[in-house]
């Protein structure tokens, strides 16, 4: 019983992150293509689960005003999260 939880465990989690992968995908793809509003709504139900990747890219966004007025406060809070989440780059 306890093996079967494990399996179950393990492949509930294994399709979070490739449903996480797919979402960070699809927003830098949009973001790519210049819909930064498209970018935005993928990016942020996994911002909000703690993914630094996406939440490096919102502070992006925020940083160069893309998606609305520039907002220096909250990318410097973004790219705070996502360092703390282990994004180097921020």
């Amino acid at each position: 019983m306890k093996i079967r939880y494990a399996l179950l465990l393990a492949a509930t989690m294994m399709a979070f992150a490739a449903s996480a992968m797919a979402g960070y995908d699809d927003g830098q793809a949009a973001f790519e293509r210049g819909d930064f509003a498209a970018a935005r709504r993928e990016w942020e139900p996994l911002a909000k689960a703690g993914d630094a990747r996406a939440l490096y890219s919102l502070g992006m966004l925020e940083f160069k005003g893309l998606d609305g007025p520039r907002n220096y406060v909250r990318a410097a809070d973004l790219f705070q999260i996502s360092a703390g989440a282990g994004n180097v780059r921020a």
